[in-house]
This record gives C-alpha cells, structure tokens and sequence, in this order.
C-alpha cells in the first residue's frame, strides 16, 4: 500500500453546508490583525463596560483610549495592565496565535482584582480553553459568526466571551449565549 500524497492538514472538510473548506481553515488563525466590529464592542462596552484599556491594541485599532501598541513593540504581556495608577477594566481581542499566554494573563489580573473582557475562538476542546478560559467568571457563547473588520468574510469559527473578574469560592464560570445577528441589529449605528 503506497502512502498518501497529501498530508492530513492538506484534507477537505465538508461542513454540513456543503461547501468544501480546507481542513485548516477549521484549527488556525489566518491573521493576528483583524479588527473587532465597532457594533460589536459598543454592546460589550454597554454589558460589561466601560473598559479603559486594550493590551493587545496596534495604532488605529484600539478600542480604549489606553492601550499597549504591539505594532511597535509594547508587549501587552509583560505590561502591567493599569491605567492611572489603578487596575484597569481591560477590553482584549487577542492575538490568537499565542491565546494561551493571553488568556492566562487574563486570569491573572482578575486573581491581582482586575477585571478583563476577552473576545476569542470557542475551541472548547483545546488545552487552553480548559487551563485559561474555565477559570472566567463568565462564559458567553455567541451564536453566528463575527465579521472582523478587514475580513473577507466571517470568521471560519465560533466566538466566545470570557469576562475575568474577582470571584469568591471555587465555582465554575456562569454560561450565557448571545445571538449576533440580534446584537448587530441594534447596535450597527
């Protein structure tokens, strides 16, 4: 028996649409610089705002007046996320190529008593999820697919909010879900 030509990230994948999707579509990010959808941010801005910082921000894409610029080298990661000597209430759609280290210095602020809203992929069955996203206040499940701002289409995957904040006892994250079409409809100004 001979070996395969292609190897498995080289597969199709047909979703139940029918349209045929290369496999990696589905397990990566195509790009850490895709914009969160003002509509978007201005209905999480009104839930769990207002939000003073974004660590994970470049010049022009900002969503907080505050931010850490990692176009031009300022590591959100390593910064302390404070703004005006004070703990910040954090606004972070992060890189996803590196969502673990980001979601861990989430947890982190919140545990320091901070708090911190992020925009991710739902990838429930990933190692960081379970390690960093469990450990949210709250899980928000969104239904559909988000459009970043410079994309060409929706994102290829689920999105999902996590808000970091001070818990007290060992419980788990409340779950909720959101529907965007209805999100959009009342906030696409």
């Amino acid at each position: 028996m001979s070996k395969p030509d292609k190897k498995p990230s080289d597969v199709m994948l047909r979703p139940m649409s029918g349209r045929v999707m290369p496999r990696d579509v589905f397990a990566s990010s195509k790009s850490d610089e895709y914009e969160t959808p003002d509509w978007f941010f201005l209905w999480c801005e009104s839930v769990w705002g207002p939000f003073d910082l974004d660590p994970a921000a470049r010049d022009g894409n900002s969503k907080c007046r505050s931010y850490f610029d990692i176009a031009c080298g300022v590591d959100g990661l390593k910064g302390l996320w404070q703004v005006e000597h004070r703990l910040a209430r954090v606004w972070c759609n992060p890189p996803y190529s590196q969502i673990a280290k980001w979601t861990e210095k989430g947890a982190s602020h919140a545990r320091a008593g901070g708090t911190a809203l992020f925009l991710v992929p739902a990838r429930t069955d990933t190692r960081w999820w379970h390690d960093s996203a469990m450990r949210a206040a709250e899980i928000v499940l969104l239904k559909g697919r988000l459009r970043f701002k410079g994309a060409p289409s929706s994102a290829p995957f689920p999105s999902a909010l996590l808000w970091f904040a001070p818990r007290s006892g060992l419980s788990g994250p409340s779950f909720s879900t959101a529907t965007l079409k209805q999100i959009k409809e009342q906030w696409d100004v």
